[in-house]
């Protein structure tokens, strides 16, 4: 890693390190801290911008926001999610904040960037899409090339990222 990537990597692996649950009621606990580093480290490399660090009594867990489509019971499951700590990183500013759970979920809602359509046509713009979901982890919805029926999942899910990623493609597309 650079060094200003081993900086920011530093600073908010103290962040993380910092964060003790003090009753873990999984004995996955053990490991989350190692699977929250591993995350940072490839968030950095990979240069996102927005990760979410969610601390509940059950362990810990870090969301990529800017590359997968979290649904909102990430925030609200297991127990009082009104009460879990919830740390927003701006890997951009290299910034860490404490946020409220509402401001959670507006972090978890924000959608992600599609591809840039540029001169393409339609067709091929959606193809793109595609393909780009497919590696996101949807290729399962996406047997064709329509967005329909992955977005009929990502509304049932309660996925809003999701969906305001498909909205943003259908408008390019129209």
């Amino acid at each position: 890693m650079k060094t200003e990537n081993q900086d920011l990597f530093n600073k908010f692996a103290a962040v993380i390190s910092s964060r003790i649950v003090e009753q873990p009621s999984s004995c996955y606990y053990l490991h989350d801290s190692e699977v929250d580093l591993t995350i940072l480290k490839h968030s950095i490399i990979d240069k996102d911008k927005n990760l979410l660090y969610v601390i509940r009594p059950s362990g810990t867990c870090l969301l990529r926001c800017d590359k997968y489509f979290f649904p909102n019971y990430y925030l609200t499951c297991r127990g009082d999610y009104k009460a879990f700590i919830y740390v927003h990183f701006n890997l951009a500013t290299g910034k860490a904040e404490d946020i409220t759970w509402q401001q959670a979920l507006e972090v978890l809602s924000k959608p992600g960037r599609p591809p840039l359509r540029g001169s393409l046509g339609r067709f091929d713009y959606l193809k793109l899409v595609v393909d780009d979901l497919r590696t996101r982890g949807y290729a399962d919805f996406l047997p064709a090339y329509n967005l329909d029926g992955l977005r009929h999942f990502a509304v049932k899910d309660e996925r809003p990222s999701l969906v305001s990623y498909i909205d943003n493609v259908i408008a390019l597309c129209a």
